[in-house]
């Protein structure tokens, strides 16, 4: 028996041979990894330069983490294995914060759950590269 999907975390293939999925249920850790770009280096006497960059979208990675109690069935493990194997394969990524993304899988790491009353759940550890952002946490991104 599996169970509903309640997720709102969505991937649609943008890849010809790409699955579209959807998580089964939301991420419990759900971050944008999105460091600037900077140097900073220190000198004589105590002196700073700082460079600052700022930030661009491809510097983004979105992760994701069930937790122990988020699972997700082997539908959705069986079709993000496939998608995780495609050479140069991109999904928009739509989710609950209004992000629209195109991305990347970088990690894809399911771990079937034992001793459940229903088989075949996973919790998993999920990063995606951000290609190109058209939405971010529901506004028009307007950066690189």
């Amino acid at each position: 028996m599996a169970i509903p999907t309640y997720g709102t975390v969505t991937l649609t293939a943008i890849s010809a041979s790409g699955s579209d999925v959807t998580l089964t249920t939301d991420p419990d850790k759900y971050m944008l990894d999105w460091p600037k770009r900077r140097s900073v280096f220190e000198g004589i006497g105590g002196t700073v330069t700082v460079q600052d960059f700022g930030k661009f979208a491809k510097d983004c990675v979105v992760r994701a983490d069930s937790g122990s109690t988020q699972w997700i069935n082997k539908d959705v493990v069986q079709a993000m294995d496939k998608n995780e194997q495609i050479k140069g394969g991109t999904w928009q990524l739509e989710d609950f914060e209004g992000n629209d993304f195109v991305v990347s899988i970088e990690k894809w790491a399911p771990v079937m759950v034992k001793g459940m009353a229903i088989a075949g759940l996973y919790t998993y550890e999920l990063a995606l590269r951000v290609h190109s952002m058209t939405t971010l946490r529901g506004s028009a991104y307007m950066g690189n």
